[in-house]
């Protein structure tokens, strides 16, 4: 009798257990579950912030590379403008003086100053010269001068010169002497003639004298 109840209430323990285990069981499946759950929802997460990431450094490189090239151009155009400020005008008119080196250099238009193949000063072109004696006087008193005499690379044809390097010096030594007529020291001014070196954009351009103004 005894044996039977013993037995029996061994049964009945181990039922509980059996059903107390089952229950913890499905308790630690659920928890599992949440848990694999709650993962997925982070992996997601990481992987769209990993995207957002990747997207906002992709924008940022080329918001830098449009900035470089703006910055790129800017320069470029910033160089182009001080280039063309450094040049005279391609005109066959007299160009304002402007500085190059260590010299104040004008330009004037050997067709303002000469007729065709003379190298005598017509009344138009010596008031040009009269206009660079001014400046020199006012601004450049202890400055040499350089006279550079030039024209176009043409054959002379209907000229008593030479050639054209020798029309260049005559047209540059006819402006020297002018200048010195006018006050200037012929210690500090001299005459070259170039001939049809260092062309510019159009044959009457090219036809010119450069009067450089070189600091002491």
């Amino acid at each position: 009798m005894n044996k039977r109840i013993v037995c029996t209430g061994l049964f009945g323990l181990l039922a509980a257990a059996a059903l107390g285990l089952g229950g913890c069981t499905n308790t630690l499946k659920e928890e599992n579950a949440q848990l694999r759950e709650n993962n997925a929802k982070l992996e997601t997460e990481r992987a769209d912030l990993v995207k957002t990431s990747a997207a906002e450094q992709a924008a940022r490189a080329e918001a830098e590379g449009k900035a470089a090239a703006k910055e790129g151009e800017i320069a470029r155009l910033q160089q182009e403008l001080a280039a063309r400020q450094a040049q005279p005008p391609a005109g066959p008119g007299p160009s304002a003086p402007y500085r190059t080196g260590g010299s104040t250099r004008t330009i004037l238009a050997g067709d303002v100053l000469f007729g065709p193949g003379s190298a005598t000063l017509t009344s138009g072109g010596k008031k040009e010269v009269d206009k660079v004696i001014a400046d020199f006087k006012r601004q450049h008193a202890g400055d040499s001068i350089v006279v550079e005499g030039y024209t176009d690379s043409d054959p002379i044809k209907k000229s008593s010169f030479g050639s054209n390097r020798a029309l260049s010096q005559a047209r540059a030594e006819a402006v020297e002497k002018y200048m010195i007529s006018k006050g200037v020291s012929s210690s500090r001014i001299s005459a070259v003639g170039k001939g049809s070196e260092s062309p510019k954009g159009t044959k009457a351009a090219s036809r010119r004298v450069e009067i450089v103004i070189v600091d002491r």
